[in-house]
């Protein structure tokens, strides 16, 4: 569903799905959020009001995943994503492929469920004019 445009739709389906300390839904979630950032740090759009409403739908009862949403959300990033995302920023093969190696070794699961997100929010924000305008009251379902 982030995928086809409605990614709040996409969060309610994936919010708390999987195992681990940290359902891998969250994880994703979490990484699309990093990766929505990613690619708006450079545009200078305000994306704010978007992630408030991401995480209004992605925040479940695993006090773990939602600090990890809220850091997302605020676009907050560990040291091994904006690693990442500097790598894919720059386009260097190496660069990118140790940066991956790092965020992947996270937790059993989480760190693969973190790269997925960040590439679907990168994806998802390169292609969104959502992000370039005020979501109005049923854009993102």
């Amino acid at each position: 569903m982030i995928r086809n445009g409605r990614p709040l739709r996409g969060t309610r389906m994936l919010r708390g799905t999987g195992n681990g300390l940290t359902p891998s839904g969250d994880d994703v979630i979490a990484g699309f959020l990093w990766g929505v950032h990613a690619v708006n740090l450079r545009s200078g759009v305000d994306i704010t009001r978007f992630c408030r409403r991401i995480q209004s739908v992605a925040f479940g009862e695993n006090l773990i995943s939602n600090q990890t949403l809220t850091m997302a959300g605020n676009g907050w990033f560990p040291g091994t994503l904006k690693n990442l995302v500097t790598a894919l920023g720059c386009g260097d093969e190496m660069m990118i492929r140790q940066a991956t190696r790092a965020v992947s070794t996270r937790g059993a699961l989480s760190g693969s469920d973190l790269c997925a997100g960040v590439l679907l929010g990168i994806s998802y924000s390169n292609s969104a004019e959502s992000l370039r305008e005020p979501p109005g009251p049923n854009s993102l379902m």
